[in-house]
């Protein structure tokens, strides 16, 4: 069934309904993947393609999955029953961004945490154990119901709020200032700044000639985050700490994949988001033609200057631990005393984060070396789908009575203003050298 033919068959399908083909298609869709994992390798082009289509179903599924909640949920208000209290629009935090219909998108940062709720569910490793081990409270019970049968669940909205506040706070993507919208199912379009405004004073009635800003519609293309968990039945059953290991393992492993895709991602042809390294747009520049020591801060107060002249304000800086370590061993000569950091550098916070390669090769020379990216950070924005899924893979891992974690995520990443952003790549490493033993 095509997407286009798939969305014809909604007059007809109560919220029940289509919360099943839900199920069935994400279903499907998990089977592809499990089927690679058994036989050892990647999905074939036809697996992809498949997998690719039901993804979009999913889309559309959710979509109307939304509006028939709404219709229940106000068939049921009209009798005095509520769903699930939901927040007002009084309450609801001000935003930048708002969808083609006026209505807010949410939008997260360093100073912004997402707003809690409440749920039947107190965290996600708890929603995890209950799906295995079973629960006796009523409400959990109920709020499992949508995946009784099938192995895979849609994890609760107040957990997926959770989940994101988690990745606001441990990314260092918004450590540095990037924001995070949380976006509902559907096409959203970001306009991408590629060029300012050139403005001119204007003579009484002579004609106004029109600035050369350009401005630039994106797609939000989400790209599915795969994180998969092993443990065995024993441990999940009797350890006392289960529930934040396996909620610590996940958000480890999401931040992980967002913070690679957001520096080196491959873009379409790798099912990721587009890099930073990729981006039209974005500056570069090198230590030397084959790579060279960090001696002093000249090199990082050109960068800087660059983007001052671009009417840029960069808020911080991201490299890598080689780069972090390259940084704090900058030392005047005889004295040995810490390199100062002149006034524009002065008060950009230094981050590093392993998704940064360490081993990237500078023009002749086959010595790794690193980058540092300057930038100001609140021009990145992290998109994430409102749809967070688990599936538990009882039969993969039968053999040593152990039971699969598959969480899904679906995330893009982009700039919407690629001249915010500036790379000193060719930085040669300088940690000391460490005995082991």
């Amino acid at each position: 069934m095509t997407v286009e033919n798939f969305e014809g068959i909604f007059a007809i399908k109560t919220f029940s309904e289509i919360r099943d083909l839900v199920i069935d298609t994400r279903k499907a869709a998990m089977r592809l993947i499990e089927k690679a994992k058994a036989e050892n390798r990647n999905m074939s082009k036809s697996e992809i393609s498949e997998y690719d289509v039901l993804n979009k179903q999913l889309d559309v599924l959710h979509i109307e999955l939304e509006k028939s909640e709404k219709i229940e949920a106000e068939r049921k208000a009209e009798a005095g029953v509520f769903l699930r209290s939901q927040r007002t629009d009084s309450t609801a935090p001000k935003s930048e961004f708002r969808y083609s219909d006026g209505r807010p998108i949410e939008v997260y940062d360093r100073n912004r945490p997402v707003q809690k709720i409440d749920g039947a569910f107190g965290s996600f490793g708890e929603f995890a154990k209950a799906i295995i081990g079973g629960t006796k409270n009523d409400d959990q019970r109920r709020s499992l119901e949508t995946g009784s049968g099938s192995g895979s669940y849609s994890v609760p909205l107040n957990i997926q709020k959770e989940i994101v506040d988690m990745l606001r706070a441990e990314l260092v993507l918004t450590q540095a200032g990037a924001r995070i919208l949380n976006l509902e199912p559907g096409t959203t379009r970001i306009i991408k700044v590629t060029a300012d405004n050139a403005p001119t004073w204007h003579q009484e009635n002579a004609d106004i000639t029109p600035g050369d800003a350009t401005f630039i519609g994106v797609d939000v293309s989400p790209k599915t985050i795969v994180s998969l968990s092993k443990i065995s039945r024993e441990l999940l059953m009797d350890s006392v700490n289960v529930e934040a290991a396996i909620t610590t393992s996940m958000i480890n492993s999401i931040k992980t994949a967002i913070e690679q895709a957001a520096f080196t991602g491959s873009g379409a042809t790798g099912y990721q988001p587009t890099g930073l390294d990729s981006w039209a747009g974005v500056l570069k520049y090198w230590e030397a033609a084959n790579g060279a020591s960090l001696t002093d801060f000249a090199e990082l107060t050109a960068v800087d200057y660059q983007l001052r002249k671009r009417n840029v304000i960069p808020n911080g800086m991201i490299t890598s631990p080689a780069g972090f370590a390259a940084l704090n061993l900058l030392i005047t000569g005889s004295e040995k005393n810490p390199l100062v950091k002149p006034g524009n550098l002065a008060t950009l916070p230094i981050f590093s984060t392993p998704a940064i390669s360490e081993i990237e090769t500078r023009g002749t020379s086959t010595t790794s070396t690193t980058g540092i990216w300057v930038a100001n950070w609140a021009d990145l924005l992290i998109c994430i789908r409102q749809d967070v899924q688990v599936e538990i893979l009882k039969e993969l891992y039968r053999g040593s009575d152990s039971i699969g974690f598959l969480t899904t995520m679906r995330c893009d990443i982009l700039p919407i203003r690629p001249a915010s952003f500036a790379k000193l790549g060719g930085i040669l490493p300088g940690v000391a050298t460490l005995q082991t033993s």
